[in-house]
């Protein structure tokens, strides 16, 4: 419902700081500084992690989403350290795509789908063209066929993401670490990007019918 472009607009300061600058950071100590790929990466992940530890300070709430990666952060570094297999620091990325899946599917079963929730956001923010909180409100209630939709959404994001984190895992224990780097965060964002775009393109079909059968 909400435009492509927002949606990407939205996605890209979270892919520089969890995609990108990781990545070049990796690159530059240990192909350039030959800094060994185990400290490498924990130097690189550093950087996501930090940037949730910003939002903590700067916001001055307690952000569940940050206080958990935050911990993610700590608990994979420990492993990799105590094990000194470099291949800790990539898989317990994987933690955060399987976890927010498991939210996704969760969601449904308490009548809550996280689409639903994100959508009225957007909605009451102004972000989907010609539709606001009360019309939202009012096509959940009132309409089987938006809930539906709504369940739907929520089902195929929590699928993907759980997948994309089980294949992560896969791909990190299989392939060289060097390539992983590359490979990991790849992953992610052709995951994000593809459910980014259909999401909307299903959410205007949806619109569609709900309001042809009104």
């Amino acid at each position: 419902m909400a435009g492509k472009g927002a949606g990407f607009r939205a996605m890209l300061p979270r892919l520089l700081v969890d995609v990108v600058l990781p990545v070049v950071l990796f690159v530059v100590l240990h192909r350039v500084f030959d800094v060994r790929d185990l400290y490498a990466l924990i130097a690189a992940s550093a950087v996501p992690a930090l940037g949730f530890a910003v939002e903590l300070v700067l916001h001055r709430r307690v952000d569940g989403l940050a206080v958990f990666m935050v911990c993610l952060f700590g608990v994979g570094i420990a492993m990799a350290l105590i094990s000194g297999d470099a291949r800790f620091v990539l898989a317990r990325e994987s933690a955060f795509t399987g976890f927010v899946g498991c939210a996704f599917i969760g969601s449904i079963f308490v009548g809550r789908p996280l689409i639903n929730v994100f959508g009225r956001k957007f909605a009451e923010s102004g972000g989907i063209p010609e539709m606001d909180a009360p019309t939202w409100d009012k096509f959940w209630t009132e309409s089987a066929e938006f809930r539906k939709g709504m369940n739907f959404m929520t089902a195929v994001w929590g699928v993907a993401l759980i997948l994309e984190s089980i294949l992560r895992v896969i791909v990190v224990y299989t392939i060289p670490v060097d390539a992983s780097v590359f490979v990991s965060p790849a992953l992610y964002v052709v995951t994000f990007g593809l459910l980014v775009l259909w999401t909307p393109k299903y959410a205007g079909r949806i619109r569609e019918r709900v309001n042809a059968a009104a």
